[in-house]
């Protein structure tokens, strides 16, 4: 009697009877190996130069870090971004990432500036892209409270004619800017805006979020009593 093929044979997972392509065969843990996973980690730039020939849009790990590049923006290493960027030029600049972000609403968000000026250069028009929710990179950093990348972006032109463009989940630049913020908050008299009980120099050091909506507000009624620095 012939055994019951059904019964007798393993069970095949999804991604075992796929057709062997890159895509399925890609495994889900994948990591960069050892050393460049360590170097990377630490900002070491002389260390990956003496790699050799590195290719940064390769993942960092089972694709929540889409590339090296985004790892080391993420952990704050501006030496070894430029350093990517020089080396991987338009080409990686360009990299996808999660949820259609861009490279400049990660440098954007993390507060790199020197980054994001470099990913603009080479990709100019991701200074208005959206992401999935319709987050720009102003968004990214009015959030994030980045002073100086939002101060960049609005100088950069991001968004003049739709500062109050709206997400798809309701919210402005100045919104996010504003969000998590508490006490004085900056008010319209006219064409004019008006910071309630607080300096500028104050709400630069202690209150970034709502010193981003001061800048962003201050381009939307075209004052130029506020002085961006």
């Amino acid at each position: 009697m012939q055994p019951d093929l059904a019964t007798s044979l393993p069970a095949l997972s999804l991604d075992e009877l796929q057709p062997a392509t890159a895509a399925s065969t890609h495994a889900s843990n994948v990591v960069v190996p050892e050393p460049l996973r360590s170097l990377v980690d630490a900002g070491d730039v002389r260390g990956i130069e003496a790699l050799g020939d590195v290719d940064f849009r390769q993942p960092y790990d089972d694709f929540r870090t889409p590339t090296l590049l985004h790892r080391a923006l993420d952990l704050g290493h501006e030496r070894l971004c430029a350093h990517m960027l020089r080396t991987g030029g338009e080409a990686l600049a360009r990299a996808p990432g999660l949820h259609s972000a861009t490279l400049a609403h990660v440098a954007a968000r993390r507060g790199n500036v020197e980054a994001l000026r470099t990913i603009l250069r080479l990709a100019p028009e991701f200074l208005h892209a959206e992401d999935e929710l319709g987050w720009t990179p102003l968004h990214d950093a009015a959030m994030e409270g980045r002073l100086a990348v939002t101060e960049y972006l609005v100088r950069k032109g991001a968004d003049l004619e739709h500062l109050d463009r709206i997400t798809r989940d309701g919210q402005t630049p100045a919104d996010l800017a504003e969000q998590s913020e508490a006490g004085s908050a900056p008010r319209e008299s006219g064409n004019r805006l008006v910071l309630e009980g607080s300096d500028s120099s104050v709400l630069r050091r202690h209150r970034p979020r709502l010193w981003a909506s001061v800048v962003i507000r201050s381009v939307q009624l075209d004052d130029s009593s506020i002085s961006l620095g």
